[in-house]
Parts: structure tokens; C-alpha cells; sequence
């Protein structure tokens, strides 16, 4: 009997690992202009045991029948669905504290954003790349993966367009264009004078870059498509510290980097 007691307690602590493993659950879409939401356009797989980042993207690229020369790396992104995503209320609370008390257009382009943001999704975002040729090259770039996932691949057909936001009266969408910098995006939107002296340019990979605005610039700084603009606020409330103002126009910049398709 204490034998046979022994060998279901054994038993035990070989199925129990198996039986409570946590599988990865992913959700591939294809995203990008004149592609419907379609079910051809999505899937999703289980993966039992944790995948490498190359091993779930291409096993996305062939349920979904793509090849890699269909998708644009650049804009393609990675989401964790598991983790709780707080920063759009906080930022969405904060801006509606500095828009109460700023002036004229600012507090009118303030109030505009804020709406914007609560009509927006979000989720915490995994800033790595997603591109197999590059992964597969790189151990430490190409991790397991765990949980629940969404996986967006950006096709590459047509250019993504350039998004401006902010402390801007006309913010939206706009066409890339080849060699256009930020100041010339601005000028063409009608978004030039209120915008200073620099903004910061949210490349679709996350990379954040400040640009100059200024009208003779040494270097030219390049800009992606599918890149955001975004225009700083300038609130003009002596209540609150330079650096607290800064911190949020850094947290809705890194809201926007987090939104869902």
C-alpha cells in the first residue's frame, strides 16, 4: 500500500506541470489600406509550449498565407492582451486638469485631444522587431513569448499616412510623402504657428526623435510612413511645475505609441 501510495504521488509530479502549463494564445491581423476586417485578414493559434518570436510570426505569416515581402516591419506591431493597461486613464485625467486651466486655442486643442483619447483603444505594446530575418539572428531579440498576444502585420502596398497630434487645430491624418520633414508637414496642415521650435516625431516602430522646426536644418531627418507628429503643449497655468507639465505631454506620447489598430 505504501508503494502504490508512493507511485501516485510520483505520478502527480509529472502530469501536474503539463496539466497547468500556460499556453500561448495569439491573434494575427492584417492590417493596411483597402484591406477589409475580413476573416482572411485574421487568425489565431495556440501555441502549447512558448514560442520564439520568429517561430509565432511566421507561423502567423502562413495562417494568414502571407510571405515577409508582403508585410511592412517597420509599422507591424505586438500587444500584450494579459497586461493591465492604465496609463489612458491617468493621461486622460491629467490633460483634462491642464486643459481646465489654459488659455485660448491651447485649452481648445487640449479638450480636442483629451476627447480623441477616450474614444481610442489601447493596450501595453511590446516594443521589439518583428521581422524574422532579423530575430532569428539575434537570441537576445528574439525571447518566448507568453500569454495572450496580438499581432498586427502592416502591409506594405501603399504608405501608411503621417498622424499629427497635440497642440495642433488640425490634427489627423495626412499622405506621406518621400523627404518631407516635420516642419513641412505642419506648414501644409495649417498647424505651423502654434507648434514652437521642436516636436517629436514617433517613428512606427516607437522610436521617439525630437525634430527642429527651425527653416535651415544641417541634417534632414527622415520620417516614416506611418509616423506620428506630435506638437508639445504649452499650458500657460502657473500652478503647475514645469517638469509635471513635461511629464505629460511624455505619457500621452506614450499613450499614442500604445494605440490598437
Amino acid at each position: 500500500m505504501r508503494f502504490r501510495a508512493l507511485f501516485v504521488f510520483i505520478a502527480s509530479l509529472i502530469i501536474l506541470p503539463s496539466a497547468f502549463a500556460q499556453t500561448t494564445q495569439v491573434e494575427y491581423r492584417f492590417i493596411g489600406a483597402g484591406l477589409s476586417a475580413s476573416a482572411k485578414n485574421k487568425a489565431s493559434l495556440s501555441f502549447v509550449e512558448s514560442p520564439r518570436l520568429d517561430q509565432l510570426v511566421l507561423q502567423g505569416l502562413a495562417a494568414l498565407n502571407l510571405t515577409q515581402d508582403q508585410v511592412d516591419w517597420l509599422s507591424s506591431r505586438m500587444y500584450n492582451r494579459d497586461a493591465e493597461f492604465t496609463l489612458k486613464e491617468q493621461v486622460v485625467a491629467g490633460l483634462a486638469k491642464r486643459a481646465e486651466h489654459a488659455c485660448g486655442n491651447t485649452q481648445r486643442n487640449g479638450i480636442a485631444l483629451n476627447s480623441t483619447l477616450r474614444r481610442t483603444s489601447f493596450a501595453q505594446r511590446l516594443y521589439a522587431p518583428l521581422d524574422p530575418d532579423i530575430t532569428r539572428l539575434d537570441i537576445e531579440k528574439n525571447s518566448k513569448i507568453h500569454g495572450r498576444v496580438l499581432v498586427t502585420f502592416a502591409s506594405n502596398q501603399s504608405p501608411s499616412p503621417i498622424e499629427i497630434f497635440g497642440n495642433v487645430e488640425h490634427p489627423g491624418r495626412y499622405p506621406w510623402r518621400s523627404r518631407v520633414s516635420a516642419r513641412d508637414y505642419l506648414k501644409n496642415s495649417g498647424n505651423l504657428a502654434i507648434a514652437g521650435q521642436r516636436v517629436v516625431v514617433i517613428q512606427p516602430d516607437g522610436v521617439q526623435q525630437a525634430h527642429s522646426l527651425g527653416r535651415f536644418q544641417g541634417d534632414f531627418q527622415d520620417i516614416a510612413p506611418g509616423a506620428l507628429i506630435y506638437v508639445p503643449f504649452d499650458f500657460c497655468d502657473t500652478f503647475t511645475a514645469l517638469s509635471d507639465r513635461a511629464d505629460l505631454d511624455q505619457m500621452i506620447m506614450n499613450l499614442l505609441g500604445s494605440r490598437l489598430p
